[in-house]
């Protein structure tokens, strides 16, 4: 990214040197100076289309547009070649003032510049298109498997050392993307899962997910009605019901792609396997972000769902609040007297015809989901704050509580929701930390680093609980290691795994 880095410097450049002009004699006769915030603004337009959306260029975007508005009559002059000094009338102290505007913002844009590339991952990463007929969907399917070693065939990278025919098998994560963002959001993330001992597949669906990613790296976005009820069911829909009711609909839709895909992991299991080299798809994991996370928890809360799919061993919800499980107040249906007047029966009528235009708010929580298989449910810093418990998370916390089997809730103190992803890599800008705070959190990969490591240790928790899962016919599961932080994980515990054994996860 340092390239994008060099245009903001120069996008700088030719916003500053007009600025001088009034001051600098040599400065006055050179009139195509009144062009360099318009190339300006359009380097820093062109930026979008070619690295992407890149929030912290918008302060410097809206500097250039209104130095472009101030400087209109000079290129209108230039254009028609008529001779404008107006310029040298300036006011000195608003000139600084605009000179100390801008370096600020400039240096804000570069501070906020990602350091690492933010091209998606090439290297081991395997992409396949499928194609839902019964919703005419199509799937965009990344895979991260083990990294080719230079001189050696991928079977041969996956034989076990030794072994004839018990090679170790690696077990197969699905990871189920956040919907805005969607897979670019959690490249960066899936290889580091790959790092601790885990095949990763992540998908994402045109005409659903924001922007879908084919093969090939092109996006595809969403159109505006659609990304207004995306984002009404982010802010509002664990208070407004038709905020809700928006909400309920991206969990409906993550819930169909999850049973497509694991219908298809069971179903297809030579194509799979053929793909999924050195990995067994006998022992699953589940991960999901917010819409996706609550699909899982209701899915596995259905009673038949361990026995259609057997090799799902646990799930992972990452900031899931559940919904589906909301609803709106009921309004009690008013009604006049019989012996009313017409005026009061027409009044009533009136009134109760108003207030169903009034916005219905959350107030009522259904029947909870109970998984059927273990489950981690990973949230935030923001939920050790009670006033946000008791608003974003309430769900979570009650299915937590009210989980009978194997539970355990984390949360690493500092954290924000978008910290669970590429996010502080790629938007360092969404990740401002307040004076004070720990150092190591501005790391851009510190919560990443954790969040995986949380993932894994559960991962070998499941093994080590379970020890009828490691061995499978013809090979052998490679667990993967558990990875030991001397961080204050905030830890929970619940239903079979109701207790506080030092060290199990962690």
């Amino acid at each position: 990214m340092q390239e994008l880095g060099i245009l903001e410097i120069l996008s700088g450049i030719f916003l500053f040197l007009p600025l001088l002009r009034p001051y600098i004699k040599p400065l006055w006769d050179l009139e195509g100076l009144v062009w360099l915030p318009v190339m300006a603004l359009g380097i820093i337009v062109a930026v979008f289309p070619a690295y992407g959306f890149r929030p912290e260029c918008f302060p410097l975007l809206l500097y250039a547009i209104v130095a472009v508005i101030r400087s209109r009559r000079s290129i209108i002059a230039s254009i028609t070649r008529v001779r404008h000094d107006d310029f040298r009338e300036g006011s000195p102290v608003l000139a600084g003032f605009s000179v100390i505007i801008l370096i600020g913002i400039t240096a804000f844009t570069l501070y906020f510049l990602p350091l690492p590339d933010t091209i998606l991952l090439t290297r081991g990463v395997r992409t396949i298109n499928l194609q839902d007929p019964s919703r005419k969907a199509e799937l965009f399917v990344r895979i991260y498997g083990l990294e080719e070693e230079s001189g050696a065939s991928s079977a041969e990278a996956q034989r076990a050392p030794g072994s004839g025919g018990g090679a170790e098998m690696r077990p197969f994560m699905l990871l189920i993307p956040p919907v805005t963002g969607s897979a670019g959001l959690m490249d960066r993330f899936c290889g580091s899962l790959r790092e601790r001992g885990l095949t990763v597949m992540t998908y994402s669906r045109r005409g659903f997910d924001c922007p879908a990613l084919d093969g090939e790296g092109l996006q595809f976005g969403l159109s505006a009605d659609k990304w207004f009820r995306l984002f009404r069911a982010m802010l509002r829909g664990t208070v407004m019901e038709k905020a809700n009711a928006a909400g309920r609909v991206l969990e409906e839709e993550r819930k169909q792609d999850i049973v497509f895909l694991l219908t298809r992991l069971r179903d297809n299991r030579g194509f799979w396997q053929s793909v999924l080299t050195g990995t067994t798809i006998d022992h699953i994991f589940l991960t999901g972000y917010g819409a996706g996370g609550a699909a899982l928890l209701l899915l596995s809360g259905s009673p038949d769902f361990t026995v259609q799919y057997p090799a799902v061993r646990g799930i992972i919800a990452v900031e899931s609040p559940v919904l589906s499980v909301l609803r709106g107040e009921e309004r009690p249906i008013s009604a006049a007297p019989r012996d009313a007047g017409w005026f009061r029966s027409l009044w009533t009528g009136l009134s109760g015809w108003a207030a169903g235009f009034r916005p219905k708010k959350i107030n009522t929580m259904t029947a909870l989901p109970d998984p059927k298989v273990p489950v981690l449910f990973l949230v935030s810093g923001w939920a050790l704050d009670l006033q946000r418990r008791s608003k974003r998370y309430e769900t979570v916390f009650r299915v937590f509580d009210a989980a009978t089997g194997p539970a355990v809730l984390a949360a690493i103190p500092g954290s924000q929701p978008q910290d669970y992803s590429d996010i502080p890599l790629k938007y360092p800008v969404f990740s401002i930390r307040l004076p004070g705070e720990n150092p190591a959190f501005r790391q851009s990969d510190y919560f990443m680093r954790r969040t995986t490591a949380l993932i894994s240790n559960f991962t070998a928790l499941i093994f080590e609980e379970m020890p009828d899962f490691r061995e499978s016919p013809g090979s052998r599961i490679s667990i993967p290691p558990k990875i030991l932080f001397n961080d204050t994980i905030h830890i929970e515990t619940g239903g079979a795994w109701n207790y506080q054994k030092k060290g199990y996860i962690l």
